[in-house]
């Protein structure tokens, strides 16, 4: 696969385990990704700062990156509304172990456009967000194949429209001439 068609996947989990685990699974079984991994939304941020457009990019974010360890450090809402500032054509997926935060369910933040999907950490989590990135990335591709065929459509119309036009033009200055 080319490298510019290929599908960026930014991992972001503060569970050093967890990003090793999912940077791997990515990283070996995918061959149409490319695999970048970060301890924190901060580092998640600077790294697409030197990018202009992050085309095909999904990000797999961790709710919860505050800890002990990192107690400043920036929780998934606040990551979330800065890539959505910074970076509106990029794609969310949140991953959590828990199923929202203070009472508000993250499935929310999908039906409110803020996220593509919510992905509950569990054994099956990595098949569940290898398919959304798939059946998204390829939804996408499908719409553009669309926006082309569009295009051809109305480039056709407008060729035939103009052959028309000088047709009935050609036919009008024939009956002149006679």
């Amino acid at each position: 696969m080319n490298a510019n068609k290929k599908i960026k996947v930014y991992i972001v989990e503060d569970d050093p385990v967890q990003l090793q685990v999912l940077n791997d699974r990515f990283s070996i079984n995918n061959p149409e990704y490319v695999v970048n991994s970060f301890p924190k939304g901060e580092l998640l941020l600077k790294d697409l700062q030197k990018i202009s457009h992050p085309k095909n990019s999904y990000v797999i974010l961790d709710y919860f990156l505050q800890s002990n360890d990192n107690p400043e450090a920036l929780n998934g809402n606040e990551v979330i509304e800065l890539l959505h500032e910074q970076f509106p054509s990029i794609n969310i997926i949140l991953f959590s172990a828990y199923e929202g935060d203070e009472g508000k369910p993250f499935s929310l933040l999908k039906s409110e456009g803020k996220i593509l999907d919510f992905i509950k950490k569990s054994e099956h989590a990595y098949s569940y967000l290898v398919n959304a990135i798939r059946l998204d990335h390829i939804k996408t591709e499908v719409h553009k194949k669309q926006r082309r065929l569009r295009f051809l459509g109305y480039l056709i119309l407008l060729v035939l429209g103009a052959g028309v036009v000088f047709m009935a033009f050609l036919m009008k200055c024939k009956s002149y001439h006679l």
